[in-house]
Order: C-alpha cells, then structure tokens, then sequence
C-alpha cells in the first residue's frame, strides 16, 4: 500500500462578497493595464488548470492510499468545529473502479461514524454508518446535495474531483504549494458551494487541502 499524504485539511469557510464595477472613462494607460491584467489572468487560468490535470493523472496511477484529513467548519459567527477522519482509498484503473472509505476518529460526538463510495465505471453508491442510529444508510442520488457531516461539504463533493467540471480563475504560490481557485462550471440549486480553493503541493502534486 502506497501512503498518501499525511493530512489534508478540509473546510468551507468561503466568503463570498460581491463584486461593484465603477466605469469611467479610461486612459490609454490603464487600458494597457487591463489588457496585461487580463493576459496574466488568462496565463494563470490555463497553468492552474495544468497543474490540476497533472494532479489528476498522478493521483489515479496510486493504487492504494491512506491519508488522515482533518475538516475545520466554521459557522457564521466564526466559530470552529473541527472533524479528524481516516481515509482509506483503493483505485483500479484498468476496472474503472475506485473504492473509498473514510472514518471519523475525533472528537467523540462523531467518532465510529463511517462513509463508504464505491465507484463503478463512474457511478457512485454511497453508505453512510452513524453509530447513534446503529444501522447503514445508502445515500440516494437525490440525497447528492446533503450536507455532509454538518459541513459545507456535500455527499456529491466526496466522489472525487474532476477538472472538467471547474472554470480556474486564479492561482498563486507559496514556498511549497499552488493554491488553484476554482468555480463551478454549471452550479446546481442543490450546491452549498460553488467556488473552492485547491492547495496542491509543489513536490508531489498531492492535494493537500480544499477550502
């Protein structure tokens, strides 16, 4: 078995503000401004996405993967919970097949808790173990845009993610990661998130943590 990284911290602690566009008549300068800006928007979009694909290739040639994730939720008033959750993860390209299983491990409220995908040339069944319930519950495709553990987080979230399915508006760069923000190319009603940053490492191109 090939270890994953050692965490990835998960949260959706996205503020989302919008955007007032004041127009005036432009100078020659800052028209050659806004045309640099755009180009370099434009360079950054198509890298992004490149460094994602490649992150996409590297991550489906690891056969079997075990990884501690840590999820941080925030509520409104900015108050945190945070959930610690191993993952175990096994890929069989030549199937089409991925299976994943991920078990929460702390704090107590949640610990036992299980959550099971199993993908089959594309189609997900989902398991959910609340070990207050005692039973298993499937995950219905209509249930795809449930909250997740009290997160942001939706069951549908949990099957993967696939660069088809963003528009990369930004990327910058810290010493050791690429941080890939991205939007949703066709957002459903029942998305509690439609825009999410990627923090890729530089060395591995493990993804390392989704906000």
């Amino acid at each position: 078995a090939l270890p994953g990284p050692p965490h990835v911290a998960a949260s959706k602690n996205i503020a989302a503000s919008p955007h007032v566009a004041v127009f005036a008549a432009p100078s020659y300068a800052t028209m050659a401004s806004s045309i640099a800006s755009s180009a370099a928007t434009a360079s950054d979009s198509a890298r992004a996405r490149e460094v994602f694909v490649e992150m996409e290739r590297r991550q489906d040639l690891v056969a079997n993967e075990v990884s501690t994730q840590t999820m941080r939720i925030f509520d409104r008033r900015g108050r945190e919970r945070t959930r610690v959750m191993s993952t175990w993860t096994r890929r069989d390209p030549a199937r089409d097949t991925r299976d994943q299983l991920i078990v929460f491990t702390d704090p107590g409220s949640v610990r036992g808790s299980a959550f099971l995908t199993l993908t089959r040339e594309g189609i997900d069944e989902q398991k959910l173990y609340l070990p207050g319930v005692g039973r298993i519950q499937t995950i219905l495709s209509e249930q795809g845009g449930d909250s997740f553990m009290g997160s942001d987080f939706t069951y549908d979230d949990l099957s993967g993610q696939d660069s088809q399915e963003y528009r990369f508006v930004e990327m910058q760069e810290t010493v050791g990661h690429w941080l890939l923000t991205a939007e949703k190319r066709e957002p459903g009603e029942e998305d509690r998130a439609t825009r999410f940053v990627f923090r890729v490492a530089k060395e591995t191109y493990a993804l390392e943590g989704v906000e």
